[in-house]
């Protein structure tokens, strides 16, 4: 039961690995494979983000494991991340100040910073009034920047909206509306930006945590704001400033080497060249990867259909490390 579950993980189904891995918890002899379901279950969960209840899982295990172990970033990373998804920010600034100093865990720790900062003060029993969270539409954000002819804005905070619920509507030259519709609001949010300068075309890109709209500007002139209800208020605080104008095309040039320059570091580095290579690779050399993997328990990544094709791919662990195969 623990190598289909992982099988199904694998192969991103993870309600059947979620059912597979919990029975596998259910059944299990030892407290090692228990602990192995338990892990693996916790990242199904994350995948079907039920965050609740992947928490629980690697809450279970997490005083068990050390930074020396190989799982160590990974459960920790995950672990945080859930942590945040169930306000417990606390934690997760626990979680994410243990891991190396990448860019990615840099952005969760201000995320969580943010959050902290955000976080009413604490009162007194007397004073204390029922809190009241914030709604889906709250969490929202918007940021946005501009380089050449290019303008982006950013719809942050959007990760519990389906990707399907997510509406752009770009009407030229000035206007771009948002509809989003939370599976847990009765009524959508919409938002339409009147923006500060004309655009000509415009594209839309969603991931599970944000919404990026690209717009092609009518012009290379740069937007003083965003939207044009901001620019009398921008414009004041240009004359009585006295602050010296940004040098725009300098600030253009850093944030495209920034932007060059940000690699994914550790398993997300090398989870990506996986992708990359099966995402190129023909029939024959992904259906080799898939039998080679799968029969290896996870030893064995190959390329080779001739070789892999003719025969069953047997385990081939590290050396100092045995290969065990566990009864379902």
């Amino acid at each position: 039961l623990l190598f289909q579950g992982l099988q199904s993980l694998i192969y991103e189904k993870y309600a059947k690995a979620n059912d597979q891995l919990l029975e596998a918890i259910e059944k299990s002899t030892n407290d090692e494979e228990k602990n192995e379901a338990i892990k693996h279950r916790g990242f199904a969960l994350m995948g079907l983000k039920r965050y609740k209840e992947a928490q629980a899982c690697f809450e279970s295990i997490y005083s068990q494991i050390d930074s020396s172990m190989d799982c160590f970033e990974r459960i920790t990373r995950e672990y945080g991340i859930a942590c945040f998804y169930c306000e417990s920010f606390a934690t997760a600034g626990k979680c994410f100040s243990a891991l190396n100093d990448s860019k990615s865990n840099q952005r969760w720790l201000r995320k969580i910073k943010r959050e902290l900062e955000l976080a009413p003060p604490k009162q007194t029993i007397a004073e204390k009034q029922p809190i009241k969270k914030k709604t889906v539409y709250e969490k929202l954000y918007f940021s946005h920047f501009q380089m050449g002819n290019e303008l982006v804005i950013n719809v942050m905070g959007a990760r519990s909206i389906p990707i399907e619920n997510r509406q752009v509507t770009i009407e030229a030259p000035f206007t771009v509306t948002l509809s989003f519709q939370s599976p847990n609001e009765d009524s959508p949010f919409v938002k339409s930006f009147n923006l500060f300068g004309a655009f000509t075309s415009g594209s839309v890109r969603h991931t599970t945590a944000k919404t990026a709209i690209t717009l092609n500007t009518a012009s290379a002139d740069t937007w003083t704001s965003l939207e044009k209800s901001d620019v009398k208020e921008t414009s004041r605080q240009g004359v009585y400033s006295g602050r010296q104008p940004d040098d725009w095309d300098k600030i253009d040039q850093s944030a495209k080497k920034s932007f060059a320059a940000e690699k994914p570091e550790g398993d997300q580095a090398l989870n990506q060249l996986f992708e990359s290579i099966y995402a190129n690779a023909t029939p024959q050399t992904k259906m080799a990867m898939r039998k080679s993997f799968i029969e290896s328990g996870g030893t064995v990544l190959s390329t080779n259909w001739d070789e892999v094709g003719k025969q069953r791919v047997e385990p081939s662990p590290p050396p100092g490390m045995e290969y065990k195969k566990y009864d379902s």
